[in-house]
This record gives C-alpha cells, sequence and structure tokens, in this order.
C-alpha cells in the first residue's frame, strides 16, 4: 500500500505555480476551480472577489448545527465512502494506513476500477485525487490510496489538518470503462465524464459538477488540463460513474 502512494504522481495547480496542470500519471486530480474558469471581465472579477470574502465569512462563522449535518452525512455513509472516511481519519491522525477491512460488500473486494475521492468543506473543494483506470488489486484498496492521497497531496491545497475533520464531506466516484467517441454531441454533462488525449497529454473532467454549464465548457477544461490547445487535434472518450455519497 505505501509503495502504490509512493508512486503517486501529482498534477495541478500549486499555491504559487504559473500555467496549466497536466495529467502525467494514474493519478489526477479532480474537479472545478475558480482558476480553471474562463477569464472573465471586470464586473465578474469583481463579483469572485465578492464571493471569495463572502466564503471566507462562511469559514469563519462554522456553526455547531453545521457540525451536526457534516456528522449526519458521515453517519449515513454508505460502505465506499465511509471506507474513504476511515481511511483519512486514521491517516490524518495518526499516519496510519489501514488495512482492508473486513465485512465490505463484496464488490469491494472482487472489482477493480478506477475510482475519485473528493472532499469538501463547507461546500468548497478541499482535496480531490483519483485514477483513470485501477492500479490496485482490489476496488476497496483502490479507495484507501486516493482517499490518503486526496487528504495530503492534492497539490493545490495544504494537507488536511485532524481539526478540519469535523467539517468534511466526503463521495466516492467509481470510473466505468472509457469509450471513444466521434463527436461532442454523445457527451451528456450529468450523465458522462469526459477524457480528452492529444499525443501524451491527457485531461479528465467528472460529469455533473457544479460550474460545468456545457459540453463545450467541459471539454474546454479538460483541454486546460491537460495543456491541450482547443484548436489541436484531439481524441474525446467519455465514461460514466457511480457516484456514492
Amino acid at each position: 500500500m505505501l509503495a502504490g502512494l509512493r508512486n503517486t504522481e501529482k498534477t495541478g495547480d500549486k499555491k504559487t505555480a504559473k500555467g496549466e496542470d497536466r495529467d502525467r500519471g494514474p493519478a489526477v486530480r479532480e474537479q472545478l476551480t475558480d482558476k480553471e474558469q474562463p477569464a472573465g471581465n471586470t464586473k465578474e472579477i469583481r463579483e469572485k472577489q465578492a464571493l471569495e470574502e463572502s466564503r471566507k465569512q462562511r469559514r469563519n462563522t462554522m456553526t455547531e448545527a453545521q457540525v451536526q449535518e457534516c456528522q449526519k452525512k458521515r453517519d449515513n455513509a454508505d460502505p465506499w465512502v465511509r471506507l474513504a472516511w476511515d481511511t483519512i481519519t486514521a491517516y490524518v491522525t495518526d499516519k496510519n494506513v489501514i488495512p482492508v477491512p473486513k465485512n465490505l460488500p463484496e464488490a469491494l473486494y472482487k472489482e477493480q476500477a478506477g475510482a475519485f475521492v473528493s472532499i469538501h468543506k463547507l461546500g468548497e473543494l478541499r482535496g480531490c485525487i483519483g485514477t483513470i483506470a485501477p492500479v490496485m488489486p482490489s476496488l476497496a484498496e483502490e479507495i484507501i490510496r486516493n482517499a490518503i492521497c486526496a487528504a495530503t497531496q492534492d497539490p493545490r491545497f495544504y494537507p488536511i489538518a485532524a481539526k478540519e475533520l469535523p467539517f468534511l464531506d466526503i463521495s466516492v466516484d467509481v470510473l466505468g470503462a472509457p469509450e471513444p467517441i466521434s463527436s461532442k454531441s454523445e457527451l451528456d454533462i450529468k450523465r458522462y465524464g469526459v477524457i480528452v488525449t492529444c499525443g501524451g497529454r491527457r485531461g479528465l473532467l467528472l460529469p455533473d459538477l457544479e460550474g460545468v454549464e456545457s459540453v463545450d465548457h467541459q471539454i474546454f477544461i479538460a483541454c486546460r488540463k491537460a495543456g491541450i490547445d482547443p484548436s489541436e487535434h484531439y481524441a474525446l472518450q467519455r465514461f460514466e460513474v457511480i457516484r456514492h455519497y
């Protein structure tokens, strides 16, 4: 397990880096951030600044009711998300990599699939890393690996601290096999994620993400993540996910 973690390749914009992220290996980061939105006019910039200020105020006024809501979601999480929760809690608290638990659903032991673990705090992305194709012997091990990476190795964020655990919300996306498509007309932003490939560059975007407004927008973001100019010739693939909460 630890060897798999050491081999994780991180992609994405670091806090002080300029330019775009590229998918250089099996582990990639996901979700849409403000930096990946097309540039806007002055009014839009002011609106974004006001939104960021509002977010800061929200972070500073976390209520007991919100903490209880986070705990309720955690208590009601399905086994896929519960596994990610237990993994992150153990690693963030004590740097322990948990073994695969007993009494999980059979699919977690027998299936292999790519998976993304997404972490939010107060509705804002706090970390998301996953694998397009499986790199571990079982889906359970895939989730354990990617949960630790999402919590501690997403280059856009500082590693999650133990004091943040009560405020987090986690989901797990299990990816279906990608299939090639010949036209963007075969995409649906709610149903399908997209993979854009040009030579050795590849960008991925999950389906049904807040802030993704159209198929063209979805492709634009995936291209930008991979450093692909939209005018270049690229191949498209689509995939479906099962999203666990």
